[in-house]
């Protein structure tokens, strides 16, 4: 019995490292995709402390944006079957969208993206992968703002600010090795965003005029990647 357990933990021993080769350790690669961005977004305007009638504005919109990306991670092979690893990323979304109604006008535009993320999986074969990813992302945006009250096409005042669609991010996807170094990967995520407010005050003609913003974000990202493995 107990030659019989040596054997079997000896064979466990041996079959591991054949099985976490392609996986275990450093990496580094680039994907390339599309960002589904889901954006409501709020505009009023007040003129010594009364609304102004006839700009505000409320709407919800969904714009697509191609999305482009470089990451860098390690990962840890437990067992034979299960994998644990931690990754960083940083790329560029190009979704963008904008709203308009009466003299009221919301633009919004990302940028660049960064973020960081922990992903666990389960090993199907010596070179392939399922795995899920929770982590952070942030997208460093501008929002813009524009009313006027439309009697005077010099009239419109403007709020711009920088945002971030930042928040918590959940995904998963499937990765393949096709020898020990290079892979390929299929992912979703999805970001659940944040909130933004965005207010700017300022005289005109003696009037005291302030246009105030909100925005929340949240969105969804398909991605293809390659890699390679040292």
């Amino acid at each position: 019995m107990k030659k019989t357990t040596l054997a079997l933990l000896l064979g466990a021993l041996a079959i591991s490292p054949a099985l976490a080769k392609p996986f275990q350790g450093a990496y580094i690669g680039a994907g390339a995709g599309f960002t589904r961005a889901n954006t409501k977004a709020s505009i009023s305007v007040t003129e010594n402390g009364v609304a102004v009638p006839g700009v505000s504005r409320s709407k919800s919109f969904k714009k697509t944006g191609a999305n482009l990306e470089l990451f860098a991670g390690y990962g840890w092979v437990l067992g034979s079957a299960f994998y644990l690893g931690a990754e960083a990323n940083v790329g560029l979304d190009t979704t963008s969208g904008k709203t308009r109604k009466n003299y009221a006008r919301v633009e919004y535009k990302s940028g660049m993206t960064y973020g960081a993320a922990g992903r666990m999986g389960v090993l199907l074969g010596n070179s392939s992968m399922l795995y899920a990813r929770a982590g952070y992302q942030g997208i460093s945006s501008k929002a813009k703002f524009r009313a006027d009250d439309g009697n005077d096409s010099n009239d419109g005042v403007v709020a711009k600010q920088g945002v971030s669609r930042s928040g918590f991010v959940l995904g998963g996807g499937a990765e393949h090795y096709f020898n020990n170094a290079w892979f390929a990967r299929a992912e979703y995520r999805y970001n659940l965003g944040s909130k933004k407010k965005v207010n700017a005050t300022f005289i005109d003609g003696g009037d005291v005029v302030t246009v105030n913003g909100r925005i929340k974000t949240s969105s969804h990202t398909f991605l293809l990647g390659v890699g390679y493995k040292f």
